[in-house]
């Protein structure tokens, strides 16, 4: 890569919302870089102590050219915020540094060794976990691998490489600013935010590398968003999160079960995080990250909406049903429940996972049977349930709620073909399989029907 001296190698985004106590301790981690060439354009969000915070700011700017602040005059979040910032960068390569975070000692320096070296559409870096408190900023852990990896090739299955080996879904890695604008990802709208967005970003590029260096500090104890649940999160972040990964596989022709259920296991965790976090009474926040209020009737019906998604449905299938049902089980057990939700289907599959092994057997077909044909229990949840305690009956039990039994069986095998149906017509309606791929998708569907 030749350098051009009149543009930056680096524009650093950052957004600022009510943040000064690291504030400084961020901008001069970037000001203390060997490496010089970069520009840093930090937005304003503060809707209170907004003449403090925008007084450093404005220092900040006279006393070095390459810094440029911006006002906002209200908060609109940091990705809409990094949208905008992305209309004025001029740099080659772009990231984003938090106000509470911080870059490492010679961060910039191995970053540019490797787009010198390799001029990929993304490096990934590695990262520091750091806690703040009395006694300033403590190390608590890293994610950092012991050697470079450069990914070209088909993207499927770098997309699983990435996931397996880096702190993915976050914007402190380094993507290319042409990269960026030629796939439209601006961070907001359609591909918001850091999920979706370097989900896109990696599903897209042509050559990443992985490189083995701890360059971004992340400060998780500070961060404003983290802990917080993102309402309607389901239609723009985690549907087109796994839109994303599966466009990847139609545009290669290739299909791999095993990386497909790894990377659906990898999302579903970030909806577990979510789930995790609305039911326990975490700040609801707006696509423009401000606080919305949500009651506890309003965060069951949106739980409830979560796990009815069919995308949801598929993959927790790609998961297996029987352990992911498990793990719903485990979170949702005890929340909200003797205020809302005890006659809903989810309500119901709650209150006899609790009381199961103390329910006569004829009762407790009969609770799943309208568990499991209820209207608005569109993906069965509850059937790994309902099986693992069929399969404990003894074989007159079973034969005397055949009726039940098999009716229950009748609705899921419908439906489980169905899902492989959608599935395989999919696959092949949007892109040519072939030899081993048209296997594996076979195999998938196979196992799909047998589970």
């Amino acid at each position: 890569m030749k350098e051009d001296k009149s543009v930056p190698v680096f524009s650093i985004l950052m957004c600022v919302y009510n943040q000064t106590d690291l504030l400084d301790h961020a901008i001069l981690s970037v000001q203390n870089q060997q490496e010089m060439s970069w520009e840093l354009l930090i937005l304003d969000n503060s809707d209170s102590n907004r003449d403090v915070t925008w007084g450093i700011l404005e220092q900040y700017a006279v006393n070095d050219s390459r810094i440029h602040v911006f006002r906002n005059s209200r908060n609109e979040g940091w990705a809409k915020g990094t949208a905008w910032l992305m209309d004025h960068v001029s740099g080659m390569y772009l990231s984003f540094l938090a106000a509470d975070d911080f870059l490492l000692p010679d961060a910039l320096g191995g970053v540019k060794q490797c787009i010198e070296q390799e001029a990929p559409d993304i490096v990934w870096v590695g990262n520091g976990f750091y806690q703040y408190g009395p006694n300033g900023i403590v190390e608590a852990g890293d994610s950092v691998l012991p050697h470079r990896i450069v990914l070209a090739g088909r993207k499927a299955s770098n997309i699983k490489c990435i996931m397996d080996n880096t702190f993915y879904n976050s914007m402190f890695h380094y993507e290319k600013v042409s990269f960026l604008r030629k796939c439209g990802i601006d961070f907001y709208d359609p591909f918001y935010g850091d999920c979706v967005g370097m989900t896109k970003a990696m599903a897209e590029a042509n050559k990443m590398l992985i490189l083995d260096q701890k360059v971004y500090g992340l400060v998780a104890n500070t961060s404003q968003t983290r802990g917080k649940y993102f309402w309607d999160g389901i239609q723009y972040i985690f549907v087109p999160q796994w839109n994303c990964i599966k466009d990847a596989y139609k545009r290669d022709a290739y299909f791999s079960f095993q990386e497909a259920r790894f990377c659906a296991i990898a999302v579903l965790r970030g909806i577990t995080r979510e789930l995790e976090a609305l039911l326990g009474g975490a700040v609801c926040m707006d696509k423009e990250m401000n606080p919305t209020e949500r009651d506890s009737n309003e965060r069951w019906m949106q739980a409830k909406t979560i796990l009815q998604h069919p995308v949801i449905q598929g993959l927790i299938q790609l998961y297996g049903r029987f352990e992911y049902e498990s793990v719903i089980l485990e979170l949702f057990s005890g929340k909200f429940m003797e205020q809302y939700g005890m006659q809903d289907w989810l309500g119901l599959l709650l209150d006899l996972a609790g009381k199961l092994p103390d329910i006569e057997y004829a009762e407790a077909i009969r609770r799943f049977t309208k568990i499991l044909t209820h209207e608005e229990n569109t993906g069965m949840m509850g059937m790994g349930m309902f099986l693992q305690y069929v399969n404990t009956l003894s074989d007159p039990q079973r034969a005397e709620q055949l009726d039940s039994i098999q009716k229950i069986l009748q609705i899921y095998g419908d439906w489980k073909e169905l899902f492989a149906c959608k599935v395989y017509s999919e696959f092949c309606r949007e892109c040519t399989l072939e030899g081993q791929n048209r296997i594996e998708l076979a195999a998938f569907c196979k196992y799909i029907l047998e589970n």
